[in-house]
């Protein structure tokens, strides 16, 4: 095998990309090691070959041999199996491909199964090997068993029966060479042991989900890791409960063994006796393993670099801060890393404002964030968030609709946050408690934003832009080609990262320095390890100067100190300036009217509300809805209007100004006897409601407009019931707030 120190192909361009962590979804197994006298985990994902050895140092798994089968074509080993050979000196380890198995000793032979059709259908379901004597076994999840012979593979058992269906498949296989017997368990739970001359034998039924089955070699026996009956799914918290028990104890075949056993799903061998430091390991997640001298009390041990849900993240930082990572309320609360473990900070149980994510900004103390209602958070290192912003305020012009084209960052030169729009091509800066219209000079489109030491940098289609101190845009060059994904600062220069590669801003243009790690794809294409359509992502984390990328092939990391150049300056601008003082009035939102057909939660929840440049399409609206062909619905509607709020609000300019109820405006055509089947729905009398109303002055709601409305002071009308909140987005036309 090939150590770290010599692999020829981790070393791309001018420095040096470093795996920190597997792939989370390609473990395969542990074991102890008698050469390396610590225990190794057997991975795909993160090496530039796909397959690895990451060796245990007591704390985490290092990777040790990045390739494992340096002769083989990518993709086609596709199960890793381990055993410690006959003399009990070294760990063999085998790769399963379409043909057979091939050695991870450099070999390019393959040892070819020389089966009938039906067992080579078991041989694709092969996923341990052990040594039970001198023989080398292979054994698959359906219980058929290989030999060797030669350069050839024989069936030594066919599969049994009643593991042919994947409902109920072998997961976990272990030796025990005192009784020289092969024991293996279920995911039902059930127990078989195996010897070559009499075969399969069912020992006992420990009616669980997943067992996990390890050879105790202090105590002579297999152990089972048992916990606490009842519960018949893995908990992955052995410290609540989770022992290990002897098997057999002195029990008569057939008696299951103590407790209820499990294992997590897929992992055929997660656990392992560290004979160098006397006790066990178990790989509990992909997150965390556990450590146990005893295998009664167990210390968990969180593996750095470890980020669940990556994908739902959005990273950022801001200079001379750690990197943060800013996660939906979904999907756990925000992350920070400090040195290489991401810890968890807080947010508001219940708020809304942390169920969009993307408009989020690492500041000197904590983060801020913008909510969905335009209204602007800082959540600090320590204590509680609060609101800096009413919704909206000074930001009128965001087309909320499309927020997701927003970006948002701290600029460390003039300490403000600006604020690109993205599709509206327009942009923000808050400093001193209230936001401020920039002026134009940027194009439309998704941007990138950078604090630095000389102002804020934007890169949005293909030109790079600076915002200077007084708030004034300067163009800088032209990038056109270059499908940026992030934009940093590090040793006094530009950075950025595309698809492929990480560039160096110079001479008017990013000069690409080196490419991205192979197995690494920051695109929505397949990635090229795994079948995830996941893609990897980058972020640069200033305490550590390093990028760091998350991925479905692992973690990564690249020291951006051992690129830096000594001439290495920030960009300058090329061109005058566009002036703040040119920045345009902040615009003024349309005028219309919002019809509202609504009943308070706790019953039947409904939520219309019909946006509307003019009195009778909003009127219309409402007949239409109400006009439904089926009628029990009808009915149901009809007894809605009754029952619930239906009101008229008036929006002048995007303020609500004032509402009319609706009620009193309501009449019933001639022939409604109120049985059911000739309901006719309510009507709303529009000739006597315009007489009322207030007709609208200045810009109109288009009919594929939107707006924000707001309000100062209470809302009209109080102690009417209203889904609308100061702030909130409408589209022209239907509106359901329920759905």
């Amino acid at each position: 095998m090939t150590s770290s120190a010599d692999l020829p192909g981790r070393w791309v361009g001018m420095g040096i990309w470093r795996a920190l962590a597997p792939s989370p979804h390609l473990l395969g197994q542990v074991a102890f090691d008698p050469a390396r006298q610590t225990p190794v985990l057997l991975a795909r994902g993160a090496g530039l070959r796909q397959h690895e050895l990451w060796a245990w140092d007591g704390q985490r798994f290092q990777l040790d041999v990045a390739d494992l089968f340096p002769h083989q074509p990518p993709g086609t080993v596709q199960c890793l199996m381990s055993t410690v050979d006959p003399a009990g000196d070294r760990l063999l380890v085998f790769g399963r491909t379409e043909d057979g198995v091939v050695e991870a000793s450099g070999a390019r032979a393959v040892l070819r199964p020389r089966t009938r059709r039906a067992d080579r259908a078991s041989w694709q379901r092969v996923t341990s090997a052990v040594v039970l004597g001198d023989t080398v076994l292979f054994v698959g999840r359906d219980g058929a068993v290989f030999t060797r012979d030669g350069q050839r593979l024989v069936v030594a058992h066919r599969a049994l029966p009643d593991l042919a269906d994947e409902a109920d498949e072998l997961r976990s296989v272990v030796v025990d060479p005192e009784r020289g017997v092969l024991t293996a368990a279920s995911t039902a739970g059930r127990l078989h042991t195996f010897t070559l001359d009499d075969g399969w034998h069912q020992v006992g039924d420990a009616r669980a989900w997943g067992v996990s089955l390890a050879w105790d070699p202090i105590a002579r026996r297999v152990v089972v890791l048992s916990g606490p009956p009842g519960e018949d799914r893995w908990t992955g918290a052995p410290s609540a409960g989770m022992w290990l028990r002897g098997w057999p104890a002195d029990a008569e075949p057939g008696t299951p063994p103590p407790l209820e056993t499990r294992a997590p799903f897929g992992w055929h061998q997660p656990l392992v006796f560290d004979r160098a430091r006397r006790q066990w390991l178990l790989l509990a997640s992909a997150d965390e393993v556990w450590v146990s001298p005893s295998g009664a009390a167990w210390t968990r041990l969180d593996q750095p670099h470890r980020l669940e849900n990556y994908y739902h993240a959005h990273f950022t930082w801001t200079a001379g801060g750690p990197l943060r990572a800013s996660m939906s309320h979904h999907w756990g609360p925000t992350m920070t890393l400090v040195g290489d473990r991401w810890l968890a900070g807080s947010y508001p149980s219940g708020e809304t404002i942390w169920q969009h994510h993307n408009v989020a900004a690492a500041v000197p103390d904590g983060l801020v964030r913008l909510d969905p209602d335009g209204a602007l958070h800082h959540l600090p290192a320590e204590g509680e968030c609060q609101r800096l912003t009413a919704p909206w305020g000074g930001l009128a012009g965001l087309n909320t609709l499309a927020r997701p084209h927003a970006v948002l960052c701290h600029d460390p030169a003039a300490d403000r946050l600006v604020l690109w729009a993205g599709g509206d091509g327009a942009g923000w800066v808050f400093r001193d408690g209230a936001w401020t219209a920039l002026p134009p000079g940027p194009p439309a489109g998704r941007g990138l934003l950078c604090g630095t030491e000389r102002g804020t940098y934007l890169l949005v289609a293909g030109e790079l832009w600076l915002l200077t101190p007084d708030d004034a845009w300067a163009p800088v060059g032209s990038a056109p080609d270059w499908p940026a994904h992030v934009v940093f600062t590090s040793g006094g220069a530009l950075w950025s990262v595309s698809d492929r590669q990480v560039a160096r801003w110079s001479a008017g243009r990013f000069e690409p320095l080196l490419e991205l790690p192979e197995p690494v794809s920051l695109t929505q294409e397949a990635d090229r390890v795994s079948t995830s359509f996941v893609p990897s992502v980058v972020a640069y984390d200033p305490l550590g100067d390093r990028l760091v990328v998350h991925g479905p092939s692992g973690v990564w990391e690249l020291s951006v100190s051992g690129l830096a150049a000594a001439d290495a300056v920030l960009p300058e601008p090329v061109g005058p300036a566009v002036p703040a003082a040119a920045a345009p009035p902040a615009p003024v939102g349309p005028s219309c009217y919002l019809l509202e057909f609504s009943v308070a939660p706790g019953g039947a929840r409904h939520a219309w509300i019909y946006a509307h440049g003019t009195l009778a399409d909003a009127v219309d609206s409402l007949h239409a809805a109400l006009s439904c062909p089926d009628p029990d619905e009808r009915e149901l509607l009809a007894s809605l209007v009754r029952g619930g709020t239906l009101h008229l609000w008036v929006v002048r300019g995007g303020t609500l100004t004032e509402g009319v109820d609706l009620h009193p405006f309501l009449v019933r055509e001639a022939g409604d006897t109120g049985d059911t089947a000739s309901v006719r729905p309510p009507r709303v009398d529009l000739a006597a409601l315009a007489g009322v109303v207030p007709e609208l002055t200045g810009p109109t709601l288009a009919s594929d407009g939107y707006l924000v409305v707001s309000w100062t002071g209470p809302r009209p009308d109080p102690d009417t019931f209203s889904y609308l909140r100061d702030g909130i987005p409408l589209r022209a036309g239907f509106n359901d707030l329920e759905s």
